[in-house]
């Protein structure tokens, strides 16, 4: 299968995040990466028929977001992500870590995704900052 690209317009952010994935196999043995991974959720409109990554995969290997095709994708990545916001260049970590420091959510952010299908794995090839989350005050609604 050859790689193709899709261009997803106007997808909502409802996660971002990167670091050292942890977690237990199947078999019950834990297991750490070796490289940090960089995961995005969106909402809006996906053209699944469009995607073909998991034709020809087992039913086992197909992400649940693709089975339900209920307008919701994640993507992985093992490189930071190259991204343009407000006419600049700069990459998914720097988003991330930007979006904090100035007290803004990344969830809610409305942004294009090039993304590459190939065999058995869809991930963000660039994202394009259309407007930035909210910002987020984590003691909102709270009484001293």
């Amino acid at each position: 299968m050859q790689k193709n690209e899709i261009i997803l317009q106007d997808m909502t952010v409802t996660f971002a995040t990167f670091g050292i994935k942890k977690g237990t196999t199947r078999d019950g043995k834990e297991f750490e990466a070796d490289k940090p991974t960089y995961q995005i959720a969106l909402k809006g409109e996906v053209p699944y028929e469009d995607i073909h990554s998991f034709d020809d995969v087992g039913k086992r290997m197909i992400p649940k977001w693709y089975k339900d095709a209920d307008g919701r994708i994640v993507l992985q990545s093992q490189y930071d992500v190259p991204m343009r916001r407000a006419g600049k260049e700069t990459s998914f970590s720097e988003w991330l870590d930007d979006q904090r420091d100035k007290g803004y959510s990344c969830v809610g952010s409305l942004v294009r995704v090039k993304i590459r299908c190939g065999e058995g794995a869809v991930y963000p090839a660039a994202i394009i900052v259309l407007k930035d989350g909210e910002p987020r005050d984590p003691f909102e609604g709270m009484d001293e």
